[in-house]
C-alpha cells in the first residue's frame, strides 16, 4: 500500500529467513536509484526471489517465471486488477529459468489475495487443490534413506554407517535460524542423536521419512545442476543394489547425458576427462564403486554444466561418422528419452494423422487466421503423454531455435521450409548493409561482402 508497508514486509522476510543474508527479498520502487538494476536481477538472476513493490510491478512487467502473486493492497480499478493477474499468466514454454519453477514446470500460478479483491469485483475463480511438490534435495535424502535401509536389512553395518554419515550431513545442513526449520528443531536434534535407533517407541525410517524429508526443501545454497546429477547417481546406486537392470540401463544414459554438458576444456574439468569418457562409454557396466566416484569426483563439477552440449569440432577429412542424438521430453524431473530420428518420425506420423480431423490443423492447412483459443487447444492436443510435443522440443528436434509451433506443423505437412544457413546469413548481411550503408564507403561495403563469403 505504501513504501512504509513495503519496508515492514521486507523486514519480516529478513527476520524470518536470516540464512539468505539479505538476498531473498528486495523492495523495488520507482524513486530508488537501483530500481532498474533490482528489477533486472529479479528477471534474469536467481536472486532476489521475492520482489516487493508499490505500484511499479502491477502492469507492464513481463517475467514468465513468476508463479506466485501477492495482492497486499486493495484495488479499485477492475482493469488494473486484471492487469495485475496477468503478471502470472505467462506459459512455461517461454520460461528460461526452468529450475525456479515447481518441479521444473508451470502448470498453474497462485494468487494470495489478502484484501478480498476478487470478492470486491464479484469474481469467483475456480481453483484446484495443489499438493506440495518434493524438492530435489528431499528426493536425494529419500534415496539415501533407501540405500541405508537396504544395507541395514542385509546387516551390512559398515556400508550402512557410511550412508548414515551422509544422512547426518544432510540434516546438519538445515538452517536452524530459519523460522521454517526452527520449529522442527527438536525433530532435527533427535534425527542426529545416536540414541534414535535405540528408542523402541520410534521407527527410525518412518521418522526420517515423515519428519525430516519434508524439511530438506529448506536447504540453502543448493546448486541445482549438482543436485539433479547427485539424485541420478544415488538412484543408480539403489538400482545396482537391488539388481534392477532396466533402471540401471535408463540411469546410465541419464548420467552420460549430463556429462555431455560439461565443458571439458575448463581447467577444473580437464583432469577428469578420462573418467568422463569412461562413464559415457556404451561398454560401461556401472558398479557401486563407480557411483562413489561419480559423487566425489564428478558431481562437484556440475556447477560448470552448460545449458547446451558442447558442439563437436568438425574436421574436413574423408571419414564420415553419424551420431545418433537423444532427445528428452515430458516431465523435467523424470524425462522420457528417445533417439531424435525416431521421435521425429513419431511426431510427423502423429501430425499427419491429426490433419485429417483436427480443426486447428485444418485451419493451418487452409491458411486461416488462428485465435489464441485455437493455439491453446493445439498445444493441449499435442502435449499428450505418448509424445509430450511442445514448441521447445520441436525446436531441438529440427535444430530451429526460432521456429514456431505453426511453422513446424506446416513443415511436416510440406507447406513450409525453414531457410538454410546460407539464406539466413545472406539476409542478415543484406539487412545490415541497408540499415547502415550510408555510414560506409564503397570499399568498406566490399569488405563486408567479403566477410559474408567466409561465413
Amino acid at each position: 500500500m505504501s513504501k512504509r508497508h513495503a519496508k515492514r514486509l521486507w523486514e519480516a522476510f529478513e527476520k524470518l529467513y536470516p540464512e539468505y543474508k539479505g538476498k531473498l527479498a528486495q523492495i523495488i520502487v520507482s524513486d530508488n536509484s537501483r530500481a532498474q538494476k533490482l528489477l533486472e536481477d529479479f528477471e534474469k538472476e536467481d536472486w532476489p526471489r521475492i520482489a516487493i513493490s508499490v505500484d511499479m510491478l502491477d502492469t507492464g512487467v513481463d517475467i514468465p517465471e513468476v508463479c506466485n502473486l501477492v495482492f497486499a493492497k486493495p484495488v479499485f480499478s477492475k482493469i488494473k486488477f486484471l492487469q495485475m493477474i496477468g503478471r502470472g499468466t505467462r506459459h512455461e514454454n517461454v520460461c528460461k529459468k526452468k529450475h525456479l519453477l515447481p518441479d521444473g514446470k508451470k502448470a498453474f500460478f497462485l494468487i494470495f489475495d489478502y484484501w478480498n479483491n476478487f470478492e470486491f469485483f464479484k469474481m469467483k475463480p475456480e481453483g484446484r487443490e495443489v499438493t506440495q511438490s518434493e524438492a530435489v534435495t528431499g528426493r536425494i535424502f529419500r534415496t539415501r534413506l533407501e540405500k541405508f535401509d537396504y544395507y541395514f536389512e542385509k546387516k551390512d553395518y559398515t556400508n550402512a554407517n557410511k550412508v548414515k554419515v551422509q544422512i547426518d550431513r544432510d540434516v546438519r545442513k538445515l538452517p536452524l535460524e530459519s523460522i521454517s526449520v526452527r520449529e522442527h528443531a527438536r525433530d532435527i536434534e533427535r534425527a542426529i542423536s545416536p540414541r534414535l535407533f535405540d528408542n523402541a517407541a520410534i521407527d527410525p525410517m518412518e521418522f526420517y521419512k515423515s519428519k525430516i524429508t519434508p524439511l530438506m526443501r529448506f536447504q540453502t545454497d543448493v546448486n541445482y545442476n549438482v543436485a539433479y546429477f547427485t539424485l541420478k547417481v544415488e538412484q543408480l546406486a539403489v538400482a545396482i543394489l537391488k539388481g534392477k537392470q532396466k533402471d540401471i540401463d535408463r540411469l546410465k544414459i541419464d548420467v552420460a547425458e549430463y556429462l555431455e554438458y560439461l565443458p571439458v576444456q575448463l581447467d577444473r574439468v580437464k583432469p577428469k576427462v578420462d573418467l568422463i569418457e569412461k562413464f559415457q562409454s556404451r561398454s560401461w557396466k556401472p558398479t557401486l564403486a563407480d557411483t562413489d566416484t561419480l559423487l566425489s569426483e564428478i558431481a562437484p563439477l556440475m556447477k560448470f554444466k552448460r545449458s547446451e552440449p558442447i558442439p563437436p569440432i568438425e574436421l574436413d577429412i574423408d571419414d564420415v561418422m553419424q551420431q545418433r542424438k537423444i532427445i528428452e521430453y515430458g516431465d523435467p524431473e523424470e524425462p522420457k528419452q528417445e533417439y531424435v530420428a525416431v521421435y521425429r518420425k513419431k511426431v510427423e506420423e502423429k501430425i499427419k494423422l491429426l490433419a485429417e480431423n483436427d480443426p486447428t490443423i485444418k485451419k493451418i492447412i487452409n491458411d486461416e487466421l488462428l485465435t489464441e483459443k485455437d493455439l491453446k487447444k493445439l498445444e493441449e492436443t499435442l502435449f499428450r503423454p505418448e509424445l509430450f510435443v511442445t514448441e521447445e522440443v520441436l525446436q531441438k528436434v529440427y535444430s530451429q531455435h526460432k521456429g514456431t509451433l505453426v511453422q513446424f506443423i506446416k513443415k511436416i505437412l510440406g507447406m513450409y521450409e525453414f531457410p538454410n544457413a546460407e539464406q539466413i546469413i545472406d539476409e542478415e548481411f543484406k539487412t545490415f548493409i541497408v540499415e547502415n550503408g550510408q555510414k560506409f564507403t564503397a570499399d568498406q561495403i566490399t569488405f563486408i561482402r567479403t566477410v559474408k563469403t567466409q561465413f
